[in-house]
């Protein structure tokens, strides 16, 4: 009987071993099918035929709505199309009416496919609005062509470079890097790699993108795994002239980002935010610009920049590489293009937009003459390219073995390994402890049974137990927002007390925050604070909704602090509500202050 029951053990040990093994071996993606796929999946949604008509229709009648102009210029990347339909009406957009984000992603749309919008105007009206988004893209128009503004790129290179946190990234508001915005943060400042001035902050920033590497090659956003961090960290890489192929600072496990952005891949052809949701027009679009920036790696990524160095101050690209003015571009024809576009500068990392959409697999029509087909040949052969020819600096190259510290090491594959250890050394000591008794004489079929029943239920509470690390007990659940993207504006500050708590007096700076249908000031700074882990305390009555809040304090700054009249407390559009955070529900485009007075208010009036 002993000899069944380790037999049966040893049986069940080396099968689960197998199945780990299988689970956890992710195949090499191969992503050349990806560009064609997607078009596609957008084809069939906007039943359309081929690219051309794509863009006269589909991304002509969404001008303005932001994912037509990273498709539009993606699309300027990998042919020779005629983008005068799509051009006129994106430049009959009033951009003066628009947030500053809007404006900016148009004029660099319009820039890369040889319009005429005043691209100086744009930057010196907008670039500093908002925040680091706003500068990120700015940079990035900046160095995309040749135009006069009164507003230097020093000055908005110092400002990001300003804002890198101790850890090495960037992030729209508290203390930690956020993936995306690091990632954001890096391709505008690629032109600078080679410089005094942005060499260090560069470098650094790359030591933060592969510290928050997870262990399957992807990176998380909010505590998940998710398409978008994967995308906008290949377009960083493809920027900087990082292969992620073979760089080892971005390997894990075997596993590159890569292998990690395949797996949101859906049998449609569209990409999803999470794995085994429906499809998600952001992460689609976001993930053909990083596959079309990787078919690119030779010639610079998704985007063509100037390059400078402490030597020459200015590198002038190829020949191919600079947006010219010339009548051939006018028509949105742009010669020697392989690439796509970069990620939408509304996107922000703590804010993910989710819209579902569904559809049939079909194929590109054949009669889009015009397409360049990117075959899995060619996109080989581009690989090979990236591995032999492609020159990476020797600063980027060296493999860096101190990273910046990781927000979760407990990703969804990670907690499988942990729970499968566990099951492993509790069928270990079962096998051991029935050798044991079986050595002594000691073992009867009843004991054996015993034991056996009790190792399958210590198994089996692990495979229920929920394994979290510090960073995911403060993160919270990415965002299902509605098709329309609505988003609010918010900051926490505590003005009223700067002289002793200095720099400390912005904890959150005026940013853009998605929102659900439904949401209260209070759910948009709960979900602010926990993803930035900055500790928060309060009160109220938890139902479905926490309603009837009273906020007692914010990043250890608390009511009575400062004199019998000190709290916090909040305005919407410049008016001070008389319903709690919790009930006061918000609508797109409301601007959320919170502050902290020394005098019920009256500290805080214009």
């Amino acid at each position: 009987m002993l000899k069944k029951c380790f037999k049966a053990a040893l049986n069940l040990f080396l099968i689960t071993v197998v199945l780990f093994s299988y689970m956890s071996n992710v195949f090499s993606a191969d992503i050349s099918s990806i560009p064609d796929n997607i078009l596609s999946y957008k084809f069939s949604q906007c039943a359309t035929e081929n690219t051309q008509d794509f863009i006269n229709n589909y991304l002509t009648e969404n001008a303005g709505n932001g994912p037509a102009e990273w498709y539009a210029l993606a699309l300027s990347r990998t042919g020779g199309y005629d983008f005068t339909n799509y051009i006129s009406s994106l430049e009959s957009l009033d951009l003066n009416s628009m947030k500053s984000t809007d404006a900016i992603r148009i004029e660099l749309a319009d820039m890369y496919l040889g319009g005429n919008l005043d691209a100086g105007s744009v930057v010196d009206t907008n670039w500093n609005k908002l925040g680091i988004m706003t500068e990120i893209y700015s940079l990035i128009l900046i160095n995309s062509g040749d135009f006069q503004c009164s507003t230097s790129d020093t000055e908005i290179v110092n400002s990001i470079i300003s804002k890198q946190l101790s850890d090495g990234g960037w992030t729209i508001s508290g203390k930690y890097a956020d993936t995306d915005v690091t990632a954001m943060a890096l391709q505008a400042l690629s032109s600078y790699s080679h410089t005094s001035i942005g060499q260090a902050s560069v470098e650094k920033g790359i030591q933060c993108l592969s510290g928050l590497q997870q262990q399957d090659g992807g990176y998380k956003s909010y505590g998940s795994p998710n398409c978008e961090s994967c995308s906008q960290v290949l377009l960083a890489m493809c920027q900087l002239g990082i292969n992620p192929y073979t760089d080892e600072r971005f390997i894990k496990n075997g596993y590159g980002v890569t292998d990690a952005l395949y797996s949101f891949a859906n049998a449609d052809g569209s990409f999803s935010h999470k794995t085994g949701e429906q499809a998600n027009e952001i992460s689609t679009v976001q993930a053909y610009m990083a596959s079309v920036a990787l078919n690119n790696f030779n010639n610079g990524g998704i985007y063509h920049l100037k390059k400078y160095d402490d030597q020459s101050n200015l590198q002038p690209p190829s020949e191919t590489a600079m947006i010219q003015n010339s009548d051939e571009i006018s028509t949105g024809n742009i010669e020697g293009n392989k690439s796509t576009t970069t990620n939408n500068a509304e996107t922000k990392a703590n804010v993910k937009t989710t819209s579902a959409v569904s559809a049939q697999t079909t194929k590109i029509s054949k009669a889009d003459s015009n397409s360049k087909k990117i075959s899995e040949t060619t996109v080989k052969a581009a690989s090979k390219h990236i591995s032999n020819s492609s020159k990476i600096s020797s600063t980027t190259e060296k493999k860096i073995n101190t990273g910046c510290i990781k927000h979760s090491d407990t990703s969804p594959s990670g907690v499988f390994t942990i729970k499968l250890v566990i099951v492993i050394s509790i069928l270990i000591l079962l096998i051991t402890t029935l050798i044991i008794l079986k050595s002594r004489k000691m073992l009867t079929l009843k004991k054996a049974l015993t034991l056996v029943l009790i190792a399958v239920i210590s198994a089996s509470a692990v495979c229920f137990l929920k394994i979290q690390s510090v960073n995911e007990h403060y993160s919270c659940n990415d965002l299902q927002v509605s098709d329309a993207g609505e988003y609010v504006t918010m900051s926490v500050r505590c003005d009223t007390i700067a002289d002793s708590v200095g720099n400390d007096s912005v904890i959150i700076a005026e940013n853009e925050f998605c929102i659900e249908d439904g949401d209260t000031v209070f759910d948009v700074l709960k979900r602010t604070l926990d993803k930035n882990k900055i500790p928060f305390d309060y009160s109220g009555t938890d139902g479905s909704k926490i309603t009837n809040v009273y906020i007692r304090g914010i990043n250890n700054i608390y009511e009575f602090d400062y004199g019998e009249m000190s709290g916090w407390m909040y305005k919407v559009n410049g008016k001070f509500p008389d319903t709690s955070c919790g009930n006061y529900v918000l609508k797109s485009g409301d601007v959320i202050e919170w502050l902290y007075t020394k005098d019920i208010g009256n500290d805080l009036e214009d």
